[in-house]
């Protein structure tokens, strides 16, 4: 029997933490980025890539007030500078 194509599972998390990293573009709803990311991402990737994602989302890369100071990310990511630093916690 043939093993499935696992399929990285965009939740909110997911597709915020995303987007602010810039693994997906800015205007890719959460439907489009499963396409995006099952063309990108091998299978051995899938399950450690999504929990990754969401436990940054959760820990970090709040929705309201991301811990920008704290991110192990923050030189790569595209959300630096698209917001009031104020907006982020970065001082």
């Amino acid at each position: 029997m043939k093993n499935p194509q696992l399929e990285v599972c965009v939740d909110t998390h997911v597709w915020r933490v995303s987007k602010r990293l810039g693994l997906i573009g800015p205007k890719v709803t959460a439907d489009q980025a499963h396409t995006v990311f099952a063309r990108i991402t091998p299978s051995d990737w899938v399950y450690g890539l999504h929990v990754g994602l969401i436990r940054h989302g959760r820990q970090i890369c709040h929705a309201q007030r991301p811990k920008c100071g704290e991110c192990p990310l923050y030189s790569q990511c595209a959300y630096v500078g698209s917001v009031n630093p104020q907006e982020t916690g970065v001082s």
